[in-house]
Protein backbone atom coordinates (compact mmCIF):
# COMPACT_ATOMS: atom_id res chain seq x y z
CA UNK A 1 0.00 0.00 0.00
CA UNK A 2 1.69 3.01 -0.78
CA UNK A 3 -0.46 5.68 0.29
CA UNK A 4 -1.54 5.83 4.21
CA UNK A 5 -4.08 7.58 5.67
CA UNK A 6 -2.00 9.32 8.52
CA UNK A 7 -3.30 8.14 11.51
CA UNK A 8 -3.14 4.87 10.59
CA UNK A 9 0.24 5.33 9.55
CA UNK A 10 1.30 6.86 12.83
CA UNK A 11 -0.66 4.25 14.82
CA UNK A 12 2.06 1.93 12.68
CA UNK A 13 4.79 3.60 13.27
CA UNK A 14 4.54 4.07 16.66
CA UNK A 15 3.92 0.35 17.35
CA UNK A 16 7.88 0.16 16.30
CA UNK A 17 7.21 -2.28 13.16
CA UNK A 18 10.74 -3.54 11.71
CA UNK A 19 11.85 -2.68 8.11
CA UNK A 20 11.70 -5.03 5.10
CA UNK A 21 15.15 -3.98 4.34
CA UNK A 22 16.59 -1.78 7.18
CA UNK A 23 20.08 -1.29 5.25
CA UNK A 24 18.22 0.14 1.69
CA UNK A 25 15.72 2.61 2.07
CA UNK A 26 14.46 4.91 -0.39
CA UNK A 27 13.47 8.47 0.39
CA UNK A 28 12.36 11.27 -2.03
CA UNK A 29 14.39 14.68 -1.33
CA UNK A 30 14.28 18.21 -2.68
CA UNK A 31 18.32 18.60 -2.15
CA UNK A 32 18.88 21.78 -4.30
CA UNK A 33 15.15 23.12 -3.12
CA UNK A 34 13.73 23.70 -6.56
CA UNK A 35 10.77 22.24 -5.95
CA UNK A 36 11.11 18.92 -7.49
CA UNK A 37 12.01 15.92 -5.11
CA UNK A 38 14.42 12.90 -6.14
CA UNK A 39 14.55 9.70 -5.35
CA UNK A 40 17.61 8.95 -2.82
CA UNK A 41 18.88 5.52 -1.68
CA UNK A 42 20.21 5.47 1.94
CA UNK A 43 22.66 2.92 3.19
CA UNK A 44 22.20 2.25 7.04
CA UNK A 45 24.16 0.90 9.67
CA UNK A 46 22.37 -0.64 12.63
CA UNK A 47 24.15 0.65 15.62
CA UNK A 48 26.33 -1.66 17.97
CA UNK A 49 24.09 -3.15 20.89
CA UNK A 50 26.07 -4.50 23.94
CA UNK A 51 25.72 -7.53 25.75
CA UNK A 52 24.80 -7.19 29.53
CA UNK A 53 25.58 -8.79 32.55
CA UNK A 54 22.43 -10.80 33.85
CA UNK A 55 23.44 -12.66 37.08
CA UNK A 56 27.17 -11.27 38.57
CA UNK A 57 29.34 -13.49 40.11
CA UNK A 58 27.62 -16.52 40.52
CA UNK A 59 30.81 -18.71 40.91
CA UNK A 60 33.49 -21.13 38.86
CA UNK A 61 32.71 -21.36 35.23
CA UNK A 62 30.85 -24.76 35.74
CA UNK A 63 28.39 -23.19 38.58
CA UNK A 64 27.76 -20.33 36.12
CA UNK A 65 27.57 -22.67 32.90
CA UNK A 66 24.64 -24.82 35.08
CA UNK A 67 23.09 -21.87 36.00
CA UNK A 68 22.24 -20.42 32.34
CA UNK A 69 20.29 -23.87 31.94
CA UNK A 70 17.92 -22.53 34.29
CA UNK A 71 17.72 -19.52 32.87
CA UNK A 72 14.51 -19.06 30.83
CA UNK A 73 15.68 -15.67 28.51
CA UNK A 74 18.75 -18.16 27.55
CA UNK A 75 16.19 -20.59 25.66
CA UNK A 76 15.85 -21.21 21.85
CA UNK A 77 18.35 -18.65 19.76
CA UNK A 78 19.03 -16.45 22.59
CA UNK A 79 22.72 -16.08 23.37
CA UNK A 80 24.16 -16.16 26.78
CA UNK A 81 27.38 -16.93 28.46
CA UNK A 82 29.73 -17.12 31.07
CA UNK A 83 32.20 -14.32 31.73
CA UNK A 84 34.07 -13.04 34.59
CA UNK A 85 34.33 -9.34 33.21
CA UNK A 86 35.93 -7.77 37.03
CA UNK A 87 38.77 -10.57 36.49
CA UNK A 88 37.96 -11.62 40.37
CA UNK A 89 38.01 -15.23 39.70
CA UNK A 90 33.53 -15.37 39.55
CA UNK A 91 31.64 -15.95 36.60
CA UNK A 92 28.16 -14.34 35.60
CA UNK A 93 25.67 -14.53 33.17
CA UNK A 94 25.95 -12.31 30.07
CA UNK A 95 23.27 -12.44 27.84
CA UNK A 96 23.21 -10.37 23.89
CA UNK A 97 20.30 -8.72 22.44
CA UNK A 98 20.70 -10.45 19.51
CA UNK A 99 20.04 -14.06 18.83
CA UNK A 100 22.28 -15.95 17.52
CA UNK A 101 22.22 -18.78 15.18
CA UNK A 102 25.43 -20.88 16.56
CA UNK A 103 29.27 -20.91 17.44
CA UNK A 104 32.31 -21.83 15.55
CA UNK A 105 35.69 -22.17 17.62
CA UNK A 106 38.35 -20.06 16.46
CA UNK A 107 40.91 -20.75 18.72
CA UNK A 108 40.99 -24.22 21.03
CA UNK A 109 42.86 -24.42 23.99
CA UNK A 110 44.70 -21.33 24.40
CA UNK A 111 45.26 -21.79 28.10
CA UNK A 112 43.32 -20.13 31.13
CA UNK A 113 40.11 -17.84 31.09
CA UNK A 114 42.67 -14.80 31.55
CA UNK A 115 45.03 -16.12 28.81
CA UNK A 116 41.69 -16.41 26.53
CA UNK A 117 40.33 -13.16 27.31
CA UNK A 118 43.44 -11.43 26.36
CA UNK A 119 43.53 -13.34 22.97
CA UNK A 120 40.03 -11.71 22.56
CA UNK A 121 41.80 -8.22 21.82
CA UNK A 122 43.28 -9.47 18.52
CA UNK A 123 39.92 -10.07 17.17
CA UNK A 124 38.10 -6.47 15.32
CA UNK A 125 34.83 -5.90 16.76
CA UNK A 126 32.09 -6.97 14.47
CA UNK A 127 27.84 -6.21 14.96
CA UNK A 128 27.58 -9.65 13.40
CA UNK A 129 29.26 -11.50 15.78
CA UNK A 130 30.02 -11.69 19.81
CA UNK A 131 33.23 -13.29 20.87
CA UNK A 132 33.38 -15.37 24.18
CA UNK A 133 36.08 -17.88 25.61
CA UNK A 134 34.34 -21.32 26.87
CA UNK A 135 35.39 -24.37 27.90
CA UNK A 136 33.49 -27.18 26.51
CA UNK A 137 35.48 -30.04 27.84
CA UNK A 138 36.15 -28.58 31.09
CA UNK A 139 39.57 -29.57 31.18
CA UNK A 140 40.25 -25.58 32.41
CA UNK A 141 41.53 -24.90 29.26
CA UNK A 142 39.65 -21.73 27.61
CA UNK A 143 39.01 -21.22 23.46
CA UNK A 144 37.78 -18.29 21.75
CA UNK A 145 34.34 -18.73 20.46
CA UNK A 146 32.33 -16.58 18.13
CA UNK A 147 28.81 -16.56 17.92
CA UNK A 148 27.22 -15.82 14.87
CA UNK A 149 24.33 -12.89 15.86
CA UNK A 150 21.16 -12.19 13.64
CA UNK A 151 21.43 -8.42 14.17
CA UNK A 152 17.97 -6.76 14.62
CA UNK A 153 16.97 -4.54 11.92
CA UNK A 154 15.87 -1.10 13.66
CA UNK A 155 12.21 0.12 14.26
CA UNK A 156 11.42 3.89 12.97
CA UNK A 157 9.31 6.14 14.81
CA UNK A 158 7.56 9.68 13.74
CA UNK A 159 8.96 11.85 16.47
CA UNK A 160 7.07 14.98 15.47
CA UNK A 161 4.32 14.67 12.65
CA UNK A 162 3.01 17.41 10.68
CA UNK A 163 4.98 20.17 11.20
CA UNK A 164 4.74 22.25 7.97
CA UNK A 165 5.88 21.73 4.25
CA UNK A 166 8.84 19.87 3.43
CA UNK A 167 11.11 22.89 3.38
CA UNK A 168 9.68 23.69 7.49
CA UNK A 169 10.70 20.00 7.97
CA UNK A 170 13.93 19.32 7.24
CA UNK A 171 15.13 22.79 9.28
CA UNK A 172 13.43 21.49 12.27
CA UNK A 173 14.74 17.76 11.71
CA UNK A 174 18.22 19.72 11.26
CA UNK A 175 18.02 21.30 14.92
CA UNK A 176 16.26 18.47 16.32
CA UNK A 177 18.64 16.57 19.54
CA UNK A 178 17.24 13.42 18.56
CA UNK A 179 18.42 13.55 15.22
CA UNK A 180 21.91 13.61 16.34
CA UNK A 181 24.72 10.86 16.59
CA UNK A 182 23.95 7.57 15.59
CA UNK A 183 20.16 8.51 14.18
CA UNK A 184 18.90 9.19 10.56
CA UNK A 185 15.82 11.90 10.14
CA UNK A 186 14.26 12.06 7.04
CA UNK A 187 11.00 13.91 6.18
CA UNK A 188 7.59 11.92 4.99
CA UNK A 189 4.42 12.89 3.93
CA UNK A 190 3.13 9.48 3.64
CA UNK A 191 -0.81 10.52 3.32
CA UNK A 192 -0.37 13.75 0.91
CA UNK A 193 -1.77 16.07 2.97
CA UNK A 194 0.82 18.51 2.71
CA UNK A 195 2.36 18.17 6.03
CA UNK A 196 5.67 16.75 6.66
CA UNK A 197 7.02 14.53 9.59
CA UNK A 198 10.25 14.07 11.13
CA UNK A 199 10.72 9.67 10.83
CA UNK A 200 13.74 8.84 12.79
CA UNK A 201 15.43 5.75 12.29
CA UNK A 202 17.91 4.75 15.24
CA UNK A 203 21.03 3.83 12.66
CA UNK A 204 24.05 5.39 11.50
CA UNK A 205 23.50 6.82 7.93
CA UNK A 206 26.47 5.47 6.03
CA UNK A 207 25.95 7.02 2.44
CA UNK A 208 23.83 7.79 0.11
CA UNK A 209 23.05 8.42 -3.70
CA UNK A 210 20.48 10.23 -5.96
CA UNK A 211 18.82 7.47 -8.19
CA UNK A 212 16.28 9.51 -9.60
CA UNK A 213 16.90 13.30 -9.63
CA UNK A 214 14.13 15.71 -9.89
CA UNK A 215 11.08 13.27 -11.04
CA UNK A 216 8.67 16.07 -9.78
CA UNK A 217 6.05 16.96 -7.20
CA UNK A 218 6.59 15.20 -4.03
CA UNK A 219 3.42 12.58 -4.69
CA UNK A 220 4.73 11.66 -8.10
CA UNK A 221 7.64 10.90 -6.29
CA UNK A 222 6.61 8.79 -2.92
CA UNK A 223 5.05 6.10 -5.50
CA UNK A 224 8.57 5.12 -5.78
CA UNK A 225 9.65 4.95 -2.70
CA UNK A 226 9.58 1.51 -0.60
CA UNK A 227 7.20 3.03 1.97
CA UNK A 228 5.60 -0.33 3.12
CA UNK A 229 8.76 -1.49 3.81
CA UNK A 230 9.21 1.05 6.25
CA UNK A 231 5.78 0.82 8.25
CA UNK A 232 5.74 -2.96 7.77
Amino acid sequence: MRVLCLLTTLATLLAAPAFANADRLLICEDRDNDGRFGLVELTLAPAARDAEVMQPNLGTYQTCTAAIAQQGACNGSALCACEDRDRDGRFGIVRHPYPTTGPTVLEANTGNYFTCRDRLAAYPARNDRYLTCEDYDNDGRFGVVSHALVVQTPTASVIQPNIGNYYACTQQAASTAQCQGNAYCGCVDADGDGRFGIVRVPSRLVSSRVTQPNIGAYGACFSNMNWPDWVD
